[in-house]
């Protein structure tokens, strides 16, 4: 019988103040060799601290970080086998970006001809190849984070911690170079880490996602889990497409309707939880002749209808937030007056199969 290899990465009960403080709290973390793991959250969630802490640049106030099953939490960085790729880009002005570049594959004692390769293929695969013998002063925003980006992947370390790597690439150049760092991922063992702010980008990417909301991972599951079965509402938040909406509701027995200023709201189902999440695609516009069952009816006017591309998202103020709802094109022309009248109530609904369903203890983030 064969053990199994250790994880490659492991973080045990990391915590980390500033300040008085808690950046992080009690994070604990599993990576398996060989993955790709975005590490997805807001601003200011803890989320860079976590990176710095793996690479040993920030020591934590509490817990251990293991690396292929040892204890490297006192290790220096130099010895770690670790690229971090940070959000400052970090070029030394003095090199042209050849040099750059070569200094990453340096870092790993290379062979000359080795070294040639990595920056080819490194500045191949961001698209910066025309600019190797530029100095980092005749570069934009865009191009000095791609070429910080090469040099984390000319290194080729161990385990790869990448800081907003995507954050100032032009759009029209951000997914091909999401695919082009998957297929690098994939073709050169070691596990990469990967820190966003933004869902669609870890969901195109990673093979799970950890959530980390106010310095805590409140859920780590694969891209589909976590769009389908989102813990807290922050989770649903952070992997949404389109606008994420959570209704709380009345504790009071037998209260299966609530009034949220303008706004009216009706369960249909046997239980009621604390709170439910919808997102704005799944909230459908009613017309007088439709029936309600089962699901969440919403009765109010619309406050605002706005267009973006060739989608149209109503607004409902209901007090201290609104709530969002799709509406589809051939349904503006049927119900455009309707739809701009502030004194007509439109009615929405959200079937079961897309509520997300909360309860207390998770409802608060």
């Amino acid at each position: 019988m064969t053990n199994s290899p250790p994880p490659a990465v492991e973080l045990r009960g990391i915590s980390k103040q500033y300040s008085r403080r808690d950046v992080l709290r009690q994070l604990t973390l599993v990576i398996d060799p060989d993955e790709y793991l975005a590490v997805l959250g807001v601003s200011g969630c803890g989320k860079t601290t976590l990176l710095e802490i793996i690479a040993g640049l920030v020591p934590p106030d509490a817990g251990t970080v293991w690396i292929g099953g040892r204890d490297i939490t006192q290790v220096s960085p130099r010895k770690r086998n670790v690229s971090l790729l940070f959000q400052s880009d970090a070029l030394y002005p003095h090199m042209n970006v050849r040099r750059n570049i070569e200094l990453g594959a340096l870092a790993m004692d290379t062979s000359s001809t080795a070294k040639d390769d990595r920056v080819e293929e490194a500045a191949e695969m961001v698209g910066i190849h025309p600019l190797l013998d530029r100095s980092p002063d005749r570069l934009s925003g865009g191009e000095r984070r791609r070429v910080a980006l090469a040099k984390a992947i000319a290194r080729r370390a161990a385990v790869r911690l990448l800081d907003e790597p995507l954050s100032a690439v032009d759009a029209h150049l951000r997914f091909q170079i999401q695919d082009d760092l998957v297929r690098w991922h994939q073709c050169h063992p070691g596990v990469t880490i990967h820190v966003t702010h933004d869902g669609i980008e870890a969901m195109r990417m990673a093979d799970r996602i950890a959530v980390i909301d106010d310095g805590r991972i409140v859920q780590v599951a694969t891209p589909q889990t976590l769009y389908a079965q989102p813990a807290t509402p922050a989770v649903a938040h952070a992997v949404s497409t389109s606008p994420c909406n959570v209704v709380h509701f009345s504790r009071e027995p037998h209260a299966q309707a609530i009034t949220l200023k303008t706004v009216q709201i009706q369960w249909m189902e046997k239980s009621l939880p604390d709170a439910v999440g919808f997102r704005a695609t799944d909230c459908q516009m009613m017309t007088d002749a439709d029936s309600l069952q089962n699901g969440l009816l919403l009765s109010a006017p619309v406050e605002a209808l706005r267009s973006v591309d060739s989608f149209h998202y109503a607004t409902l103020d209901a007090g201290d937030q609104r709530l969002f709802a799709l509406v589809p094109p051939h349904l503006i022309a049927q119900a455009e007056h309707s739809l701009r009248d502030p004194r007509v109530r439109c009615r929405w609904h959200i079937r079961p199969q897309d509520l997300m369903r909360f309860e207390t203890q998770h409802v608060c983030s």
